[in-house]
């Protein structure tokens, strides 16, 4: 049976740019990353890591410091796919759903690389084939 558990907002309302400090998906095959956007003009971007510490996100990805962008699935419009290191950009008002597929990582962390008006609401969940 699928198993699908929410890792709780990583983003609530922000209104400037930030990034999270990463999240431990180990345990599940895919993760949901849900966006809310009111008003928001930017650029959004999901980052993974298979450290075993976790990595600092927010700094440069160095060899000590082991981190990549992945792309997205849109999950509301057919799949169309949102390559990693150009990321999503920020639709003004609405939400949207996207699967990142988690085999092989450990870590996980949302971006939102730039944000100049709006403000945006990032929730991520994590599910499991069992």
């Amino acid at each position: 049976m699928k198993r699908i558990v929410s890792l709780g907002p990583v983003h609530n309302q922000i209104t400037a740019p930030a990034v999270t400090a990463g999240h431990l998906v180990e345990d599940y095959r895919h993760a949901v990353v849900d966006v809310l956007t009111v008003g928001a003009t930017g650029n959004l971007k999901v980052k993974v890591s298979n450290q075993d510490a976790k990595p600092d996100f927010a700094a440069p990805a160095t060899v000590t410091n082991q981190w990549s962008y992945i792309d997205l699935k849109g999950r509301n419009d057919g799949g169309t796919t949102i390559v990693g290191t150009s990321g999503l950009t920020l639709p003004g008002t609405g939400s949207s759903s996207y699967a990142v597929n988690t085999d092989a990582v450990r870590w996980i962390a949302v971006d939102v690389e730039t944000l100049s008006a709006g403000n945006v609401s990032v929730l991520l969940s994590g599910a499991t084939n069992e």
